[in-house]
């Protein structure tokens, strides 16, 4: 802890580092796994706050680059084809470290549908299955992970990603 630093302000500092980590990371991993050139990938990051509109509680979406504890954060990763060749089903993947000091929120990912498998992992992308049969490392103690064991989120695109084609990933993770 840095002299003068309340705990809560010594995690932030911590968190914003790892905030940004995570981000270039994303860039890092998105390109790599895609292995292609031609996609493209903008990430966005919101805290998701909730406000009060005409008597309803609602979330509201607020560019962020740096959070404390307790704030849920919602990430957005676009894909965007700007290349000429159409890549064939699951050859388009696209996986994301979570990061240290933050916990995944259930059930936020994208989830799968006939285009797009969302999967898990919980032993630092070794492996990865469906929410429910995501597996903990040996080091963990094995077993069934939940959502708080998660550490990456994939998307694997089950069909033709063509050129022009842009699709929008989301998850959110809230900071320990």
């Amino acid at each position: 802890m840095l002299p003068g630093m309340t705990r809560a302000a010594t995690n932030s500092v911590r968190f914003v580092r790892t905030l940004l980590t995570a981000i270039v990371l994303l860039g890092l991993a998105a390109a790599a796994s895609a292995q292609a050139d031609a996609i493209r990938f903008e990430v966005e990051t919101f805290r998701v706050d909730l406000v009060r509109e005409d008597g309803e509680i609602v979330e509201r979406l607020v560019p962020v680059d740096e959070a404390i504890p307790g704030e849920e954060i919602e990430y957005r990763v676009t894909a965007r084809h700007d290349g000429d060749v159409i890549y064939r089903p699951g050859t388009v993947v696209v996986t994301v470290p979570l990061g240290e000091g933050v916990a995944y929120v259930a059930e936020s990912a994208t989830p799968s549908d006939d285009r797009i498998l969302t999967e898990f992992s919980a032993d630092g992308g070794t492996s990865f299955s469906e929410p429910g049969t995501v597996q903990r490392s040996d080091e963990d103690g094995g077993g069934t992970a939940g959502p708080d064991d998660y550490t990456h989120v994939r998307w694997t695109f089950t069909t033709l990603f063509e050129p022009d084609q842009e699709e929008t990933l989301v998850y959110r993770v809230t900071v320990r």
